[in-house]
């Protein structure tokens, strides 16, 4: 089968079916049924078959804490509550030079700001030990108790935040009001999964 008529099934782009065979990036655990019907082979088989598992053993993967239940904005701000911890495979070529390994988590991301880069419902894995701006890069911040996911970029004034989408104005967060504003850093996304519409 080929790469735009698998998109077509699974109503999502040749792109993402590439980034998928090149290991570059993961389908959503939600796509993992409809792909292997579209490949007319069994879930299990595809994706967690002991032969599979001889080329993609758990050596080649890292499983990081997942709460499920816990979004951080892409767009306005979303507050959140306790959730349950669960288990989410990344891939390993993501984490191995990763600085503190453990500090690593995942959660999801919900609205629009961060598209076409990142879309909402897609999972962020965030590493809680990086927390000095690189200019450009994305991190998790709260603000006033509200998790979103931005890019952030140093001035000479303050912070920068911004958003793939042009539809969201930056916003600035002064060295003079940074107390007020409340604004943590919570880490820096290192990873996140493609959920294509």
């Amino acid at each position: 089968m080929k790469q735009k008529d698998l998109a077509l099934l699974l109503n999502v782009t040749s792109q993402a079916i590439s980034g998928w065979e090149r290991g570059v990036t993961f389908p959503q655990l939600e796509l993992y049924e409809r792909i292997a019907i579209a490949l007319n082979v069994s879930k299990d088989w595809l994706f967690f078959d002991d032969e599979n598992k001889k080329k993609h053993n758990d050596a080649d993967i890292f499983y990081a804490p997942f709460y499920s239940d816990i979004e951080a904005s892409a767009g306005c701000g979303r507050c959140n509550e306790y959730s349950e911890v669960e288990e989410y495979p990344l891939p390993i070529q993501f984490v191995t030079n990763q600085y503190n390994k453990e500090s690593i988590v995942c959660i999801r991301c919900n609205g629009d700001s961060m598209e076409p880069v990142i879309s909402s419902g897609s999972i962020l894995a965030i590493n809680k030990s990086l927390k000095t701006i690189n200019d450009g890069s994305i991190y998790v911040i709260k603000i006033h108790d509200v998790l979103r996911v931005k890019i952030l970029q140093m001035s000479t004034n303050g912070i920068v935040i911004k958003s793939y989408n042009k539809e969201y104005a930056d916003e600035c967060v002064s060295f003079d009001s940074f107390s007020e504003s409340r604004l943590e850093i919570i880490g820096k996304v290192i990873w996140y999964s493609s959920n294509l519409k």
